[in-house]
Parts: C-alpha cells; sequence; structure tokens
C-alpha cells in the first residue's frame, strides 16, 4: 500500500480546493460573518468535525513556527474544549488517505495491563533513552494493518498499579488508524494480545444532550423516537432516546471525525515523562501540510476577511 505524503497528487489538489475556498472568499469582502467564518472552517480542518447540539465550532487558524503553541484550550459553556493544530493535521492527512483506500478511521482504546503499565512508567522516570511515547510507537510494528496511525498514551482515572517508585496510573492508548472490517476483526483478537487488559475498536461515535420540549414536539410530527437503539428509519436515522443515569438523552451516532483527535488533546499537557504523549505512525509529510494550511489561514487574517 502506498504511503501518501503532503504532495502528492491528492494532496496538491486538497490544497488547491481549499486555496480556491480562500480567494473566492478574498474576492468579496462584504460577505457575512458566517461566510467568513466558513472560509477559515473550510482551511483549518473544522469541515472534518460533526456539528452537534453540545460541541462548538473552531473557527481558530492553524499556525506554525518554533515559538508557536500548537494546543488551544478555551471554555465552552461549563466545560472545557481542546484542540491541537499538529494532530488537526495529521488528521487532515489520514482523510485524504481513508478517501484513496477505501478505509475507515476507527478509534481504538487499549488499556494496559499492569506489567506493561509498570515497564512504562520506568520508562517515564529515566533521563535518558527512548521515551514513552516512542516505545509504544515501535511495538506497531508488527502489526501492517497499522500503517496511518496517531497514538496516544493517557493516564487512566480510577485505576492504578504498584511500582518500584510507588503507586502510579494505570495506562491506557488511544489510537487513530485506518482499518478495513477484517482488519478491525484481526486486530480485535490480536492486537498487543500480551500487553493488553482490555481492548475496544469503534467506527463511530455518540452525541448526546438532554431530551427536550423540541424534541417532544418533533416525535408528534415523525412518531416515536426509537429507544436505546437506532432503527435506521428515514425518519430518525441514526437518532435514538436512551435513559442515562436516570435523565433521558438524545443520543445520535456519527462517524469518527476530527473531534476524535480534539479529545485526545485533553492531558497533552500532562506528560508522562519526557517527550510528548503521542506518536505519529506513517502519514508522512504532516509538517508540510500544517505549512501550507497555516500559510491559507494567514492569507485570510491579512487580508482582513475575518476582521
Amino acid at each position: 500500500m502506498r504511503t501518501i505524503t503532503s504532495f502528492d497528487k491528492l494532496g496538491t489538489m486538497s490544497l488547491a480546493v481549499l486555496g480556491g475556498r480562500v480567494k473566492q472568499v478574498m474576492k468579496n469582502t462584504s460577505r457575512s460573518s458566517l461566510d467568513k467564518a466558513l472560509a477559515m472552517m473550510s482551511v483549518n480542518g473544522s469541515y472534518l468535525r460533526t456539528i452537534t447540539k453540545n460541541t462548538p465550532n473552531i473557527t481558530n487558524r492553524l499556525r506554525v513556527g518554533r515559538k508557536v503553541k500548537a494546543e488551544h484550550k478555551f471554555r465552552f459553556g461549563d466545560t472545557s474544549y481542546s484542540t491541537d493544530d499538529h494532530l488537526t493535521c495529521a488528521y487532515i492527512l489520514m482523510s485524504l488517505i481513508a478517501q484513496e483506500v477505501c478505509k475507515k478511521i476507527h478509534f481504538v482504546t487499549i488499556s494496559l495491563n499492569d506489567e506493561e503499565t509498570i515497564k512504562l512508567w520506568e520508562v517515564a522516570e529515566k533521563t535518558y533513552g527512548p521515551t514513552v511515547s516512542t516505545t509504544v510507537a515501535r511495538w506497531f510494528r508488527y502489526y501492517p494493518a497499522i500503517e496511518n496511525a496517531i497514538v496516544v498514551v493517557e493516564r487512566s482515572h480510577n485505576s492504578n498499579v504498584i511500582t518500584s517508585n510507588g503507586i502510579r496510573p494505570r495506562l491506557h492508548l488511544h489510537i487513530l488508524c485506518l482499518l478495513s472490517e477484517s482488519d478491525a476483526e484481526q486486530l480485535q483478537r490480536d492486537l498487543l494480545l500480551d500487553k493488553r487488559k482490555r481492548i475496544q475498536i469503534k467506527d463511530e461515535w455518540v452525541s448526546k444532550y438532554r431530551y427536550s420540549d423540541l424534541d417532544a414536539i418533533e416525535e408528534e410530527l415523525l412518531g416515536p423516537m426509537p429507544f436505546d437503539e437506532p432503527q435506521g428509519s428515514d425518519e430518525w436515522a441514526s437518532r435514538y432516546k436512551k435513559y442515562i443515569n436516570g435523565t433521558l438523552m438524545v443520543c445520535t451516532r456519527h462517524p469518527i471525525c476530527l473531534r476524535a483527535v480534539d479529545y485526545l488533546t485533553k492531558e497533552l499537557n500532562k506528560p508522562i515523562g519526557r517527550g510528548p504523549n503521542y506518536s505519529l505512525i506513517g502519514l508522512n509529510g504532516v509538517g508540510d501540510l500544517r505549512r501550507e494550511l497555516a500559510k491559507l489561514c494567514r492569507i485570510l487574517i491579512k487580508s482582513e476577511v475575518l476582521g
């Protein structure tokens, strides 16, 4: 399988389309603020984020530079939300590859067993040698199905292990990667079998919000909303009702999107030892892609289109 770089035919065409959108908006500075925001969202990757009732639209520009922080954190209602420019661009590139190889983006979560967690904490607490993220990335050399991936190491909040230096949180992995159905089945059986405690592989995520009077009105018009599982009807598609902790919620299933990457950025500011908590497998040319997209964002800003 060929690995796509940022400037092969597919990548160049995609950048050309985005550049065309920027130029189209720049031709008419009298466009509405909505048009201007949409122009930025088409360049900063937000067109790959599912729009839901309880998640924000991201209109900030992508940046690049030695003194530029890739991570952005802000408040959204009663919660915090975060993004990371470099991982955003890694996902954009992954989405381009997905179109060419006809595979879905999957979200894999692996809870590591006691032995591997202890080994990684020993790596984390050394002042030399491979980092935790480098060590974990090497594990995937033996799994050709994981050719292009984002791998993040995180602490668990409800499980601990005992190391020679005291009690430490159990570690788990989140992996975004491209898989066929047969790939997913094989990895469910075999992936890091000697290192894992649990594994979960998904090709969708579920958004939730509290059932409201508007939903009741919609049910009067369309008929009863399914309970517990979507039924794939024309009226409700992937939506359904479910009681969660005694509260009636409306749930909607969506394909994995860029919000999965946003979710993975929530603890990147809490290093596990030296270096970042993430690594990229494959995805050659992410840096080049980030520079080009940052340039398009800069063109929009400097033209005062967003002013």
